[in-house]
C-alpha cells in the first residue's frame, strides 16, 4: 500500500492502538452492508449478525462484524502471501510503522493521542 489513503492509515490506527494500547481480543463494529465486500474480503472480519436497522444510524441498515486480533495476524499473511507487498495487507499492518501514525506511550490520554495525530498528520510541531 504504497499509496496509502485516509480510510486505510484510520484502520491501522484503530488495529494498533486497540492491539497494542487496550490488549483487546477482538474489534467489533457495525458497517452499512454495502461495505461488507471490502470488511471481509480485504480486511478479514467475519460476520456476526444479520442486517438489522438501528436508531444510531439514523434507521440505515447496519451489519454487525468482528475481527480476532488474537488469530488476524496468521489469517493476513495465509491471505497475502502471494501479493506484492506493494499491495499486501499483511505487511501494510505487519511489518513496519507509518510515519503518519503516532501512538505515545500508553499513559497519556485518548485526547492525547488523538491531537498528536492530528498535529503530524497536518504538519503542526509539538
Amino acid at each position: 500500500m504504497n499509496n496509502m489513503n485516509v480510510p486505510m492509515l484510520g484502520n491501522k490506527i484503530m488495529h494498533q492502538y486497540v492491539s497494542r494500547h487496550l490488549d483487546a481480543d477482538d474489534i467489533v463494529m457495525t458497517i452499512h452492508p454495502k461495505y461488507r465486500w471490502i470488511y471481509e474480503d480485504f480486511l478479514l472480519f467475519e460476520k456476526i449478525g444479520e442486517i438489522e436497522s438501528y436508531s444510531y444510524a439514523n434507521g440505515n441498515p447496519a451489519l454487525a462484524m468482528r475481527l480476532n486480533l488474537r488469530t488476524v495476524r496468521d489469517k493476513y499473511q495465509k491471505a497475502y502471501k502471494k501479493v506484492a507487498s506493494r499491495n499486501n495487507l499483511y505487511h501494510f499492518f505487519f511489518c513496519g510503522e507509518s510515519a503518519s501514525i503516532i501512538l505515545p506511550d500508553a499513559h497519556s490520554s485518548i485526547e492525547e493521542r488523538l491531537l498528536e495525530n492530528l498535529k503530524c498528520l497536518y504538519g503542526f510541531n509539538s
